[in-house]
């Protein structure tokens, strides 16, 4: 069974756990995914960095700092996404998909 995260903000990070959720919904259990969503602002270090395993499929939105009000939120998302790129078992990881203007690398 795979895993997918999504780290954005509420309104996004609930929008598409809704859908995949309704999307599964039906699936086998071969086929299911278990879909879950998280702040990378708030609490997603803390309630979701134990559930990164090697495969899990990570997609982060990443807010444009460029805007001096985002500059924080931009931040943590870096950080998220370095704590996550950081585990790894036998040298294989999850797999990190940033959403946004910054490149993160």
């Amino acid at each position: 069974k795979r895993t997918i995260l999504v780290l954005d903000v509420p309104q996004v990070h609930q929008c598409v756990v809704a859908f995949a959720q309704k999307l599964f919904g039906l699936a086998y259990g071969l086929n299911g995914v278990e879909v879950a969503g998280f702040n990378p602002s708030d609490h997603a270090p803390h309630r979701c960095l134990h559930r990164v395993v090697r495969g899990t499929l990570v997609a982060l939105g990443v807010p444009d700092g460029r805007l001096r009000s985002l500059i924080d939120a931009e931040c943590a998302a870096f950080l998220t996404a370095k704590q996550i790129k950081s585990i790894e078992n036998w040298g294989v990881g999850p797999e990190l998909v940033t959403i946004g203007t910054t490149r993160l690398g």
